[in-house]
């Protein structure tokens, strides 16, 4: 694989998750191990816990900043804080392991 940074599945302990895939997981989606084919998510408490903390409070404050100097300089600060809010998501919020999906009949 390279270089790449790789993250390790919770059931397998294999790098197997590219940063491309944990980045989905923080955008609420589920991938696959390569390795053991286990489904895989970011916690759903921890990363409900982080979008609020981070994106809903972030843009709040920049748009109350925005309101009250009347500059629009502060929604700028929006896209910085965004990309660094999204790098430490893919940083620090764990995953875990899903059941498997029931077979339908």
């Amino acid at each position: 694989m390279g270089n790449r940074r790789m993250f390790k599945c919770k059931r397998c302990e294999q790098p197997t998750i590219s940063v491309f895939d944990k980045y989905k997981m923080g955008l609420w989606r589920e991938v696959h191990c390569s390795n053991c084919n286990a489904r895989l998510a970011d916690n759903p408490v921890v990363l409900g816990a982080f979008h609020f903390l981070a994106y809903v409070q972030m843009v709040a404050w920049f748009a109350a900043l925005t309101y009250i100097y009347h500059d629009s300089k502060y929604l700028l600060y929006i896209v910085a804080f965004w990309i660094v809010f999204d790098i430490l998501g893919v940083l620090l919020v764990p995953m875990v392991v899903l059941r498997p999906k029931p077979l339908s009949t």
